[in-house]
């Protein structure tokens, strides 16, 4: 990651910033952006020879994948050729296999990379299909048994039926990068289900009342279409039974095949269309669709295009869905997301490693007038009073073996702690968070201590951004005054005096503003 500290000129030190429309949502902080959350740009197949690009959001996971929508990807397949599997990848019909992934809240950030990328297939074989299904019917199977006074009939028998198997209500718009080679990341977030089939709980409340909020971040387009400049974020309320009635809504667009978590639902006369099971006098369901609709707490406050595949938080380091399509010309409002949870399992087959990131590079950018300009002055780290980094981040196991986390470092030439994850035993699936604190240039590997061996390399450094003063830099004699060569050497000791007590005072000012 690189952050820049600061433009250093003798001549005077300006800040701007830039101004842009918001409407409906609101702009992201620096502090709130999480760098496992991405956008990134692609080709796709077009005729006569253009080369045109879409642009999406995704989950960095392991430095190497991007989780997203199978669309941001791919074209849907509308016939029934082949059942199982649902996308034409871009690459696999003669697109380039060029992506362009960027880090931060600008879209136009200048923190990017480019590189070649391939297409893993997730869910395109019948075997597949009994994964996802066994996943779902583990869930389905502790609800029911949650609730044996409930009358489940007509729904064990409608899973008997073609029609009625979990296949046959999922989209199955996800899709998985993997990038020709890992890219720094200093967050890492956990992917996870509604239910742990762990722990045997809901991450989510049981209680309707509770009506689960989320934070939705992404890049997309405003309302009128205008392009964003800059990260938004809006508010978005699970509703089991559907509808923003603030907003006139009716409540619609959820029925008894819409997925909720731990909801045991009954259908109703007009609307909303369901309700919850309070007995054994009317046949329960439970959802089986791989998508569920979020509803806006401000009207029209919804993702747009561009924000497909932007992953939903349960909180910062969890992610629990991906935006998938916005309906805003339906009553009531609302977009959908791709549940992931019942496809981990199959992530955790495509992916197979511990995922943290693979590398944390943190570069401080530093306008200078010459190249050497900081070493000339003479000051260090401590010197420059420099706050410690710290960040943290989750470790997940995406394998299918059960590993112990023991980190160390090794060759350690720069100040580094770690905490968390110690001694952790992780089953398939599960997580822990560690927080990393560096302080002084250098760098140093963290060692997981798993059989597996994984790795993290740490690196911290300044990077030096010269940009020569225009009056010093274009006529280097025009500040000197007549005294020949001693006024020369003179004045650039004068100036180098006055380059380092105006770079401790400037850093200064940036550190107590952080």
């Amino acid at each position: 990651m690189k952050r820049t500290l600061l433009s250093l000129t003798m001549s005077t030190l300006l800040i701007s910033a830039n101004v842009h429309a918001v409407a409906y949502g609101e702009d992201v902080l620096t502090s709130e952006y999480q760098d496992h959350t991405v956008r990134f740009e692609v080709f796709y197949p077009s005729d006569g020879g253009d080369k045109n690009k879409t642009t999406c959001g995704g989950l960095l996971i392991a430095g190497q994948y991007i989780l997203t929508a199978g669309h941001c990807i791919g074209t849907r397949i509308e016939t029934q050729d082949d059942e199982n599997k649902r996308y034409d990848w871009y690459v696999d019909n003669g697109a380039e296999s060029e992506i362009t992934v960027f880090q931060g809240i600008e879209v136009d950030t200048p923190n990017r990379t480019t590189l070649k990328y391939s297409v893993i297939d997730i869910d395109t074989t019948s075997a597949d299909h009994d994964v996802i299904d066994a996943a779902w019917r583990e869930e389905y199977e502790f609800v029911k048994n949650q609730h044996p006074e409930f009358d489940w009939g007509q729904m064990e028998w409608l899973l008997t039926q073609r029609t009625g198997k979990p296949k046959a209500h999922r989209h199955q718009d996800i899709g998985l990068i993997k990038l020709e080679k890992a890219i720094p990341q200093m967050t890492h977030a956990a992917i996870v289900a509604a239910f742990d089939p762990i722990e045997q709980t809901f991450r989510i409340s049981d209680r309707i009342s509770d009506e689960q909020r989320f934070t939705f971040k992404g890049w997309g387009r405003m309302q009128n279409s205008q392009s964003a400049t800059t990260m938004q974020k809006t508010e978005l309320i699970w509703r089991y039974t559907g509808g923003t009635e603030e907003f006139g809504g009716e409540g619609g667009w959820v029925n008894a095949a819409t997925y909720a978590p731990n909801f045991a639902k009954q259908r109703a006369e007009g609307t909303p269309p369901v309700e919850s099971c309070t007995d054994n006098t009317h046949n329960c369901f439970y959802g089986k669709t791989d998508f569920f609709p979020l509803f806006p707490t401000r009207k029209a406050s919804l993702p747009l295009s561009g924000d497909s595949g932007t992953p939903l938080m349960l909180d910062s380091n969890q992610v629990i869905a991906i935006a998938k399509s916005t309906h805003g010309h339906l009553n009531p409002e609302f977009t959908m997301f791709t549940h992931v949870g019942h496809y981990i399992p199959l992530l955790i087959d495509r992916i197979d490693t511990l995922a943290a990131p693979a590398s944390i590079q943190e570069v401080f950018e530093v306008e200078v007038e010459f190249e050497g300009s900081i070493e000339q002055s003479g000051l260090t780290w401590e010197q420059l009073e420099l706050e410690p980094i710290t960040t943290s981040f989750v470790v997940q196991n995406l394998t299918k073996e059960t590993l112990t986390l023991k980190p160390f470092f090794q060759g350690n030439n720069v100040e580094v702690t770690v905490k968390g994850c110690e001694n952790e035993t992780l089953q398939p699936s599960q997580f822990c968070e560690m927080t990393v604190s560096m302080n002084g240039l250098g760098s140093t590997v963290l060692h997981f201590g798993d059989n597996r061996n994984t790795e993290m390399p740490i690196s911290l450094s300044i990077k030096e951004i010269v940009n020569p003063d225009e009056n010093n830099g274009d006529n280097p004699d025009e500040n000197n005054g007549d005294g020949g060569g001693g006024g020369d050497t003179g004045s650039s000791g004068g100036s180098m005096g006055l380059f380092s007590l105006l770079l401790m005072v400037v850093l200064r000012t940036m550190r107590q503003q952080r």
